[in-house]
């Protein structure tokens, strides 16, 4: 017999976050060999996340900043590759619109939201190549535009929620304490 503990899934944790103070529990670093998996599976979550609520501009910011985490954990430069991908984003909007003019806008852009989990998974077997991650933003910002949610104000929501819970300090798991 384990003296194993519940433990929720692992979370990226704010640096003004606190843990909830009602709840008996502790924070774990998640060991950094795990990180990057759950970084990827983390990337997934967030975006599900934008197709369940594709207006909501937190939950956009909410990929960007799991996606700043892992770019920067291989050396690539995060706000290279917004600059890059916002640049790439329009051409983007009218390939789709090309290629498949029966397209409603909202299913174009859920055909890029689902574009984005196919450059995850190319970006989880080449970390070190900055095309997959400036594609996940391209296709993230297109799919946003497409439903006139205008990048700037992601940005702006972004930074704004930075504000209030400060940026991560890294990958922890919750776990229950015995009560």
């Amino acid at each position: 017999m384990t003296d194993a503990k519940p433990v929720r899934s692992p979370h990226l944790i704010r640096d003004l976050k606190t843990v909830r103070p009602d709840v008996a529990e502790e924070l774990l670093d998640v060991p950094d060999v795990f990180a990057t998996p759950l970084l990827l599976g983390k990337l997934h979550a967030e975006l599900h996340e934008v197709a369940l609520d594709p207006y909501d501009l937190e939950e956009y910011g909410d990929v960007l900043d799991v996606l700043e985490v892992l770019s920067a954990r291989y050396g690539h430069s995060p706000s290279a590759i917004m600059k890059k991908a916002e640049a790439m984003a329009s051409a983007e909007i009218e390939q789709v619109k090309f290629k498949h003019p029966g397209l409603t806008f909202y299913e174009a852009a859920e055909m890029l939201r689902n574009d984005v989990h196919f450059h995850i998974e190319a970006a989880a077997r080449d970390l070190g190549n900055e095309r997959w991650f400036v594609s996940i933003v391209r296709d993230l910002a297109a799919s946003a535009a497409l439903l006139r949610v205008d990048f700037d104000a992601i940005k702006n929501a972004r930074a704004a929620k930075l504000a209030r819970y400060g940026g991560y300090e890294g990958m922890h798991f919750w776990r229950m304490l015995d009560q």
